[in-house]
């Protein structure tokens, strides 16, 4: 009796099922492997520890062997998948909705979605200022979307990281880091202060001029 698998372990312990006291034969890849006896309750254990496999697939049969010299069939197909590989990090690609100048990672809105890429198929582990906030799972073209907006984050900046984790339990390293800055403050209303070519009286608002030049202040930066 068997169980297919995936494994980042390349050193293994079989177990499996057959008639009480059978002498269990196993063969890895058609080649023989060792043997095993069943208990009283038909459980047997072969240790493979003391060789470490390379990463790729490996098919497991087996035959039981009872006293009278008896052989049964080969028991089905166990496959097993080695992958000690961890992963490429995932990246951060961008957010929704970067409002303002997109691409910018400054937004009023602080309710997020986050959108990346990683290994296809794997699961996508989201950081937020260094806490783990949740998972995703990347489809098979590697592309993932994180749902953040249950969170509402205050005005600042807020690093993003992410990391991925394949089938056999591998962890990439952390991703580059994502760094978002919520603005939801309006700013203060501008002021225009002078106009070029104010002809006659300084600052009364009143030329000859025109084609004009505006001036004023307003937030630092600000459009």
């Amino acid at each position: 009796l068997f169980r297919s698998g995936i494994t980042n372990d390349r050193t293994l312990v079989i177990r499996g099922a057959a008639e009480a006291y059978s002498s269990v034969a196993l063969f890895l890849d058609g080649g023989y492997l060792g043997s095993a006896t069943a208990t009283k309750a038909g459980a047997w254990t072969f240790d493979y520890r003391a060789v470490s496999l390379a990463d790729g697939l490996y098919t497991l049969i087996a035959t039981a062997g009872d006293a009278a010299g008896n052989t049964s069939d080969p028991s089905a197909a166990f496959v097993v998948t080695v992958d000690a590989a961890a992963p490429l990090a995932p990246v951060i690609a961008g957010i929704t909705t970067d409002s303002g100048i997109a691409g910018d990672r400054i937004t009023r809105d602080n309710t997020l979605f986050l959108q990346g890429s990683a290994e296809a198929n794997s699961t996508v582990l989201v950081y937020a200022n260094g806490v783990n906030v949740g998972t995703t799972t990347s489809d098979a073209a590697g592309i993932w979307t994180f749902d953040y907006a249950g969170v509402t984050l205050a005005d600042g900046t807020h690093t993003f990281r992410a990391r991925a984790r394949d089938f056999a339990g591998n962890t990439s390293a952390y991703s580059a880091t994502f760094k978002v800055t919520i603005d939801t403050i309006a700013p203060a209303a501008p002021v225009i202060l002078t106009i070029g070519g104010d002809s006659g009286i300084a600052g009364d608002g009143i030329t000859n001029d025109r084609t004009l030049v505006i001036r004023g202040t307003a937030e630092a930066y600000s459009s």
